[in-house]
């Protein structure tokens, strides 16, 4: 689960949530709630890519 909702849904502000889907959102918040591995390395890379781009960093 994300709280990345609550600065756009009180204050307006415009946000942008990514990451891995572990399984389905049925069992988001549940005690069993689980990422596949290869989703969540795949999660990473673009996070960091993203980061890299936007501080001007030469990618790869």
């Amino acid at each position: 689960a994300s709280d990345i909702r609550v600065p756009m849904t009180q204050k307006g502000i415009p946000t942008v949530g990514f990451g891995p889907l572990g399984g389905d959102l049925s069992q988001n918040g549940r005690h069993d709630e689980w990422v596949d591995v290869d989703d969540y390395i795949r999660a990473i890379k673009v996070a960091a890519g993203t980061i890299m781009g936007w501080c001007g960093a030469a990618t790869k």
